[in-house]
């Protein structure tokens, strides 16, 4: 099995300090560090993936601005694009629902803080 930089790094700490083998609570402390750096570096690859779909999306939506304009449906038969936006719009709310109903749950589960190491 392949070490690490960090598993390196972390024994050379404990054997500066005396400590061939670490605790429970040592363990668990380090456990609950790097879940909260984890969570940390998901939360700022998130913002960048939402500001590149925000971009995306005004970009297809002026795309789409634009073909309405020349395509001109409404003058051919109204029903027709009247339905798709309508189809459209129904989805986008179904989804927000559902992106809110699902964050709520996640945001529900608590993690323990950490507890402070005792020397």
């Amino acid at each position: 099995m392949k070490e690490d930089n960090s598993d390196s790094s972390i024994r050379m700490i404990l054997k500066e300090n005396g400590l061939n083998k670490t605790s429970d609570q040592f363990s668990a402390y380090l456990n609950e560090l790097i879940r909260e750096q984890s969570k940390k570096k998901l939360s700022q690859q998130l913002v960048i993936n939402q500001w590149l779909g925000k971009a995306l999306a005004g970009i297809a939506l002026t795309w789409l601005i634009v073909f309405l304009y020349y395509a001109r449906p409404f003058s051919i038969q109204p029903a027709v694009p009247i339905a798709a936006m309508a189809l459209i719009l129904g989805l986008w709310v179904l989804l927000n629902i559902f992106k809110k109903n699902i964050f709520s749950k996640i945001d529900s589960v608590k993690l323990m803080p950490p507890k402070p190491l005792k020397c």
